[in-house]
């Protein structure tokens, strides 16, 4: 019997995949940067100073950077799970299993 908490934390990487299409988007636009600014910097390497250097050193210490946190981000996505598994795996389980509460009422009439 899943618990509450397994209910929600499933539920909220559920709801978090309507973000999937921008986050690999996002990384394919990031990791066409990094390329193009590799490829510029091996057809420049010769002109580029010492500053330049350092400079395009952290530019791709900041590129890979982003594109590793996408990457992450995209891998933690449950591709696997959607809403109609969410409420039959999880949701409809732990409503099943909760307890039924019975309240006795009385009833007085007065005639």
């Amino acid at each position: 019997m899943p618990t509450i908490e397994d209910v929600i934390k499933v539920h909220e990487k559920v709801s978090a995949l309507s973000n999937a299409p921008l986050a690999i988007i996002a990384g394919a636009i990031w990791t066409f940067i990094a390329i193009t600014f590799i490829v510029f910097l091996f057809k420049e390497r010769n002109k580029l100073s010492l500053k330049g250097l350092i400079y395009s050193f952290f530019s791709l210490v900041i590129l890979f950077s982003v594109i590793g946190y996408l990457s992450f981000t995209i891998k933690d996505y449950q591709f696997s799970m959607n809403e109609k598994k969410w409420e039959e795996n999880y949701l409809h389980p732990y409503l099943e299993a909760l307890p039924e509460k019975k309240n006795t009422y009385r009833i007085f009439l007065r005639l």
